[in-house]
């Protein structure tokens, strides 16, 4: 049920720590996605709202998938001429950070399970009290964009969170934020595998895989100083990919650094890395790297 190690690490940006493709920057990433047309406009203050239209189409593999996006009309799948996956669209921006609180970060394996209440909600961050184990509170502090609506959660709704957290060289983690009916309301994965080695904790009603999308990978260079461990520089080659998820027998593909919407259910997306790498010299860097978001809004 419930594994704790050390309770004493500061506070990180789990999102934070794998490095980025060329040309963004720490927590920023890059939006496009797949089969539909959607538009969006941004207010004084830099809030966005966003218009999702859904749109039907056809993947590489010859299935029928219903997707949507924002802020992008395009399809994700192959060229019907040349049968080769295709790269489009562009990246566009895609913000994507978790902070956990000290206590769940620790560079330490964890897996938790635990019945809480909702302290607070203020957008997609979610304070949970009262939980039935130690610790008793929690704060997934939660900094996403573009996003459809708030989050589908109140003060004093009882919970349950779910959180799996792996620390080879590198944070992986998965969780799964559920009302008592089971009923998914957010979850994320920030890994090298999709879903995260083990497949637990469950994103039901969700089923998730990844697929490399664009054939010819792109040279990335990062000159940044990262640590003594990897040493000065990270050099390798990078393919976007697509996470699939799949629910009641429909799959929508998201592209790498892309949004999205579930067709006639109130369920957002936000992938903010999907690559395959290549030629990695370095220790500490995996192969593939993955970064989603599934929140439930109003």
């Amino acid at each position: 049920m419930h594994s704790r190690t050390s309770l004493i690490a500061p506070v990180l940006a789990l999102f934070a720590c794998a490095p980025e493709p060329a040309g963004t920057s720490e927590g920023t990433s890059e939006t496009s996605s797949s089969g539909a047309s959607a538009s969006s406009s941004a207010d004084t203050s830099g809030a966005q709202s966003t218009t999702v239209a859904a749109s039907t189409g056809t993947s590489s593999s010859g299935a029928t998938t219903s997707t949507t996006a924002v802020g992008a009309t395009t399809t994700t799948g192959g060229d019907a001429t040349t049968g080769e996956p295709a790269c489009e669209p562009p990246p566009e921006d895609i913000t994507l950070n978790v902070d956990f609180d000290e206590d769940l970060v620790n560079f330490q394996d964890i897996t938790l399970t635990q019945h809480c209440a909702v302290g607070l909600v203020d957008a997609l961050t979610v304070q949970l009290v009262d939980c039935d184990q130690e610790p008793t509170t929690h704060t997934l502090a939660i900094d996403a964009a573009p996003v459809i609506g708030e989050l589908d959660l109140e003060p004093g709704e009882p919970v349950i969170f779910d959180l799996v957290i792996v620390a080879p060289w590198w944070w992986e983690f998965q969780f799964a934020l559920r009302r008592e009916s089971s009923e998914l309301v957010l979850a994320g994965l920030r890994a090298s595998s999709v879903p995260i080695w083990g497949g637990l904790p469950s994103l039901s009603p969700f089923a998730v895989s990844e697929r490399q999308e664009c054939p010819d990978p792109e040279i990335y260079e990062d000159d940044t100083d990262c640590s003594f461990v990897c040493g000065p520089q990270y050099d390798w080659q990078s393919a976007r990919a697509v996470i699939e998820f799949t629910r009641d027998g429909q799959t929508q593909e998201q592209i790498d650094h892309s949004a999205g919407a579930w067709p006639d259910s109130p369920y957002g997306l936000l992938v903010r890395t999907a690559e395959y790498r290549f030629d990695v010299q370095v220790s500490d860097t995996p192969s593939r790297w993955f970064e989603f978001l599934i929140y439930r809004h109003k």
